[in-house]
């Protein structure tokens, strides 16, 4: 009985040490591996396959010369790297993505067909072919994935006109390709690259679950609202998850939200936003600066494509606006009605509207750097507030409460510092202390700027669907067309 047992088990052993070899490459009795057969059905796949997402562009060249080492297939076949990446493949259309776009069906059935075969008894040209489209279907459909779920799928520099559009989004590089490339080699290394490419934002969790709810309750004009809003949110630039403070504004919900994460409080208003042909751009900066009783420098678009053309000689327009013309060169005030049209888009002359009252910014402005020359600010037309779609702009962001908005910022403002601010907008102080400022202060040196220090992130966006304070998805309108847009892209997904 115990030579028995002793037996069987030296013939377990034999059996184990022998597919471990078979594994290895170590038994005599191996695969037909030709690199050749190889390399050639890569060739015949990229001709036949023609790349067509962007991240093929940065496969195509690992193909573009024969292989001489190879990262998904070798003598011994495949290992489980190829269904570690089905696995993460296999979730692409809960993502809003299609199979196809990503060979999920040819490469099972290459493995499939693998898989069937023995090392002693397979056909050498069948099995190099199957290795071939392995190889290329892996590597092809891996780095679709890698960059699609790191980047975003559709590009968003080439969808928006540069007018409209300064997210600095990051975008794909060769040096993320090596980097896919190098762990896509190890077993765990490739799992754990898989799972940090993935995006990570809140918004992307609320916008797949509402994906799957909207799949399955058949809701047809949410589940294409929750695509392209997935991919908004797969687009890789600075959110304000990463701030304590921070101003957010949904263009396309017509909201301003103010954060301020260390004091647990928040501040929300009504804005209005630019109209279709003057439209507020997409943008991240920081306010530096509140500034009081601006004036308004009328932008060198808005001179000549409407004073030039409606306003030339209008006395009427000018004194009704307080507008005044500045000689760039001389510094001189000049009538602007004694301007011809092409005086006034030649760029010689700076057109402004006076501070106070009837200021078209206002009595205050928020400032932050950015090439589009707009801000938030203040209005002298609030009944613009009431309406449902506020686009009436000329790009800048108005909003509803600034005042609120600029203590808020400040934090904890002291009473004095609250009344030199509504003084100067000829407001009534609140406390004696504030009057007694009023008693003792000429006009002329009334509070006339606060820098906030540090600079307050602001970020212009624009989400056709977003979570509200309770953390609940809302349905907002698409006021400039831009849901057509990704949607054309991302259908080919």
């Amino acid at each position: 009985m115990i030579m028995r047992q002793l037996s069987l088990a030296f013939i377990y052993l034999f059996l184990t040490l022998l597919y471990g070899c078979n594994r290895v490459g170590l038994s005599d009795v191996s695969y037909p591996y030709d690199l050749q057969t190889v390399n050639h059905t890569i060739d015949s796949l990229q001709n036949i396959e023609k790349g067509w997402m962007y991240a093929d562009k940065f496969s195509a060249p690992l193909f573009s010369e024969h292989l001489t080492t190879t990262c998904w297939v070798n003598q011994d076949g495949i290992d489980d790297r190829a269904d570690t990446l089905l696995a993460w493949l296999g979730k692409v259309e809960a993502e809003g993505l299609k199979r196809e776009s990503f060979l999920v069906d040819e490469i099972e059935e290459d493995l499939r067909l693998l898989r069937k075969m023995k090392p002693d008894s397979c056909d050498e040209h069948e099995f190099n072919r199957v290795l071939g489209c392995l190889e290329y279907r892996l590597t092809t459909a891996y780095l679709r994935y890698a960059y699609g779920q790191r980047y975003g799928y559709t590009r968003p520099h080439a969808i928006f006109a540069d007018s409209v559009f300064d997210l600095r989004c990051e975008v794909p590089t060769d040096s993320f390709l090596n980097v896919a490339m190098s762990r896509a080699k190890d077993a765990d290394d490739l799992s754990e690259f898989l799972s940090e490419i993935q995006p990570n934002s809140t918004l992307h969790t609320l916008f797949s679950r509402e994906y799957a709810n909207a799949n399955a309750k058949n809701d047809t004009a949410l589940v294409s609202l929750c695509r392209i809003n997935l991919e908004r949110s797969r687009w890789r630039y600075n959110r304000p998850d990463e701030y304590d403070r921070f101003i957010w504004v949904n263009i396309a919900e017509f909201m301003l939200t103010a954060t301020d994460r260390n004091r647990g409080e928040s501040l929300t208003m009504k804005v209005c936003c630019g109209r279709t042909d003057h439209q507020t751009p997409l943008l991240t900066s920081s306010i530096s600066r509140l500034e009081l009783n601006p004036y308004w420098v009328i932008p060198t678009n808005i001179i000549k494509n409407e004073l030039a053309k409606m306003h030339v000689g209008d006395s009427a327009y000018y004194a009704r606006n307080s507008i005044i013309a500045i000689d760039k060169q001389t510094k001189e005030e000049i009538d602007p009605t004694t301007l011809s049209a092409n005086q006034l888009k030649s760029g010689r002359y700076t057109l402004r509207q006076e501070k106070g009252e009837g200021n078209s910014l206002g009595r205050l402005v928020f400032r932050f750097p950015n090439k589009y020359s707009v801000y938030l600010h203040d209005t002298n037309s609030p009944g613009a507030f009431k309406r449902t779609r506020r686009t009436v702009s000329h790009g800048c962001v108005r909003v509803e409460k600034p005042l609120e908005l600029a203590l808020f910022l400040m934090g904890n403002p002291s009473d004095l510092l609250i009344d030199k601010i509504r003084i100067a907008i000829d407001k009534e102080p609140l406390s004696a202390a504030g009057r007694k400022y009023m008693e003792n202060t000429e006009p002329e040196k009334y509070m006339s700027s606060y820098y906030y220090k540090p600079p307050i992130p602001v970020f212009l966006d624009y989400y056709t669907l977003y979570p509200d304070t309770s953390n609940v998805l809302q349905r907002h309108s698409d006021p400039y067309g831009y849901d057509p847009l990704i949607k054309r892209v991302l259908d080919r997904f």
